[in-house]
């Protein structure tokens, strides 16, 4: 079975509490400590064994790390653990998990490789709360929920909103970033911007 570590607590001793996102589950399993057991982290892709273990947690078995192409990069595995933190605050107290949020994490793992780090997270955020239809595909304000053509101002989810609808918040030229808000995309948005938007997230 395969799955990205969200969360880890320890337990007695050195044992641990693992949460590991698989493709349609968050299951929390027991990892009992020992010498030969190779250390688990945050954000790691693995594959494992889960044995039933009675009346109490499954256990974690044989556990084999998936080795990302840019692991060995820390500004790239330090911000994808603030993502995979994120996601775990996100989907602790859900039930049932669809499909969509493993494959969000494959998709970001993959496009890091290739593409700035700051901008696939910032656009599979995005998708990820057009997915639980908390964005539409258009620039609407959340406030008065008219269209935004003049100065975009968002909060620490992406809403939008109109700069005299929300102050306080972190704002745009809302040309500048409407990319973003109706097709997800941040190929036209400068670095400046993209930075002041993954700073203020996170």
């Amino acid at each position: 079975m395969t799955g990205y570590i969200l969360d880890i607590r320890k337990s007695r001793e050195e044992d641990l509490i693992v949460k590991v996102l698989t493709s349609n589950s968050l299951k929390v399993l027991y990892r009992f400590y020992g010498a030969r057991h190779s250390a688990i982290l945050m954000g790691h892709k693995i594959d494992f064994e889960e044995e039933e273990n009675g009346s109490f947690l499954p256990r974690m078995r044989d556990v084999m790390h998936i080795n990302f192409l840019w692991i060995y990069n820390k500004e790239k595995l330090f911000a994808w653990q603030k993502f995979i933190k994120l996601l775990y605050h996100h989907l602790k107290d859900v039930s049932n998990i669809p499909s969509f949020y493993f494959e969000l994490l494959e998709s970001i793992n993959s496009n890091i490789s290739h593409q700035c780090y700051k901008r696939a997270i910032i656009e599979h955020f995005m998708s990820m709360r057009k997915f639980e239809g908390l964005m539409g595909d258009e620039c609407i304000c959340a406030s008065c929920h008219k269209p935004i053509e003049n100065i975009l101002t968002i909060n620490k989810e992406l809403t939008p909103y109109h700069n005299e609808c929300s102050a306080g918040f972190v704002s745009f030229k809302a040309i500048e970033v409407k990319s973003l808000f109706e097709v997800g995309n941040s190929f036209s948005i400068s670095d400046d911007n993209i930075n002041k938007i993954y700073n203020f997230i996170f």
